[in-house]
């Protein structure tokens, strides 16, 4: 129940960086641009837009991911809406995402007890830091050999 609870506000929450990443990386584009960023942030958001528009799909694999990462969700769901991923696959790499992350602490909780509470606190970053470093030797290899 509590999972669930958390995922739901968890996607809300999602929605609403989605929504500041649309709406946002708009309004912050004066100051952007007296900061000399808006040159390499367009390019950027350009090919990531490019990106999206032919694999649209992918991103959803790459916010599954992010879901286990120690890196701030947040992050990604603001880039999300700055590059406009559709909102289908954002919210399916979101669910995905999110809710393996959220089911599997509940159900190590409610299988382990505290003994999980005290692993987890203690290795649960170390965990998610050592799963980044698997995804990016990975993909290093993928795009390395492809």
């Amino acid at each position: 129940r509590y999972a669930t609870i958390s995922l739901v506000f968890s996607l809300l929450g999602s929605l609403v960086g989605y929504a500041l990443g649309y709406f946002a990386f708009a309004v912050l584009q004066p100051l952007l641009l007296k900061l000399g960023w808006t040159d390499a942030l367009d390019l950027i958001v350009v090919q990531l837009r490019g990106d999206v528009i032919l694999h649209p799909w992918t991103m959803f694999w790459l916010l599954v991911l992010a879901g286990f990462t120690p890196v701030p969700l947040k992050l990604f769901t603001w880039a999300s809406g700055i590059v406009g991923v559709p909102l289908g696959a954002f919210v399916a790499g979101m669910l995905v995402g999110r809710g393996k992350r959220v089911y599997l602490l509940a159900i190590l909780l409610r299988w382990m007890g505290p003994r999980a509470e005290t692993f987890l606190h203690r290795w649960i970053e170390w965990i998610g830091w050592l799963l980044l470093a698997l995804f990016a030797i990975l993909a290093l290899w993928w795009f390395g050999l492809h």
